[in-house]
């Protein structure tokens, strides 16, 4: 295990040096826009967990093992709902609160001359 993280550590060492060398703003843009494109699918995924469940529960029919079923399912729906929508409000909270602006100021980021 050692050797493979020292295996990594070495072939990663000219990525970081090349990030530290030119500007990596923009590939942090796309990252950032695929996760804020995730972030809506992902909550329509638990909303659909949750219904799911739900119209398991109905159609239980009484049969107690579909039922426990359908509750962790809509349990489960719920938990991830609440997970998504704190992430982003925690994430928005703190933005607003701290007033951090993701424009960097490219005058003062420091420059490696060769």
């Amino acid at each position: 295990m050692k050797k493979f993280l020292a295996l990594v550590a070495l072939l990663a060492t000219p990525f970081v040096t090349y990030g530290a060398v030119f500007d990596l703003g923009n590939t942090f843009d796309s990252i950032e826009n695929v996760i804020n494109q995730l972030i809506p699918f992902i909550i329509g995924i638990a909303v659909f967990i949750f219904i799911v469940g739900l119209l398991r529960y109905v159609n239980a029919g009484g049969d107690e093992d579909k039922i426990k079923a359908a509750r962790q399912t809509i349990i489960w729906g719920l938990i991830i709902i609440f997970v998504m929508f704190s992430a982003v409000g925690l994430v928005n909270l703190v933005n607003n609160t701290f007033q951090l602006d993701n424009q960097l100021d490219s005058s003062n980021a420091p420059v490696i001359n060769f």
